[in-house]
């Protein structure tokens, strides 16, 4: 007897329990009806508000009910108020819906900010071997293969700009198809201080092989050979 009291559900309704709602095969043979009405008994009994739904002649797990005893219409008939307030706080909110993330393609153009205009000019075409491009109201860019630099004078900054544009924070790397032996000839022979390589490094697309310089303005470039 100890057992079968410890198992029931009866032997732990309380009164802060939430509300009940249970539907049950009045056939069932493997749960009997009389359990239900035990436990719809109790809750009653502690105040918590319980409705109990008999499916008439169903039986256990399996139940198809009728039209009339199918739970969501049950319950619209029903119309109690102590169920739309617990349903309405305390459902789980359904999980937002995974937006898929864009698809970005490449780099078109960035931004450097210059201390002198002419001497960046002068070293990204006559060292670096970029075209110099006037466009817009006398803006200039530098352009190698199908990417653009944007030049933004320092004293001046083109709105809209960087939080904090300055010249000599940037940290570039170009790829180049030229022998990174020819490159290293072509920096001395512009008196290019090489700060390091040839070295090894990890490009977007593998292996690369690098050498280290400065622009005017400090900005650290490195130009790469693909491995």
């Amino acid at each position: 007897h100890a057992e079968a009291v410890a198992a029931s559900p009866v032997t732990y309704v309380t009164k802060d329990d939430p509300p009940f709602i249970t539907f049950h095969g009045s056939a069932d043979q493997r749960v009997a009806y009389l359990h239900a009405e035990a436990i719809h008994a109790a809750l009653q009994k502690t105040g918590v508000p319980s409705l109990l739904i008999p499916i008439t002649n169903g039986g256990h797990g399996s139940v198809k009910p009728s039209r009339s005893h199918r739970p969501r219409q049950t319950l619209r008939r029903q119309n109690l108020p102590w169920h739309r307030h617990h349903h309405r706080h305390h459902t789980h909110p359904r999980p937002a819906r995974k937006e898929k993330a864009m698809t970005l393609e490449r780099i078109d153009h960035l931004v450097l900010t210059v201390d002198d205009l002419q001497a960046s000019i002068r070293f990204y075409t006559q060292v670096l071997g970029m075209t110099h491009e006037v466009f817009g109201s006398d803006r200039h860019a530098l352009k190698f293969g199908l990417q653009k630099i944007n030049l933004h004078p320092a004293s001046a900054p083109i709105q809209p700009h960087a939080a904090i544009p300055c010249s000599g924070s940037a940290d570039l790397c170009f790829l180049t198809t030229t022998p990174l032996e020819q490159v290293i000839q072509s920096l001395q022979n512009h008196s290019v201080t090489i700060e390091s390589g040839p070295v090894s490094r990890t490009g977007a697309q593998g292996p690369i092989l690098s050498v280290y310089f400065r622009d005017p303005d400090g900005n650290l470039l490195e130009v790469s050979n693909q491995l």
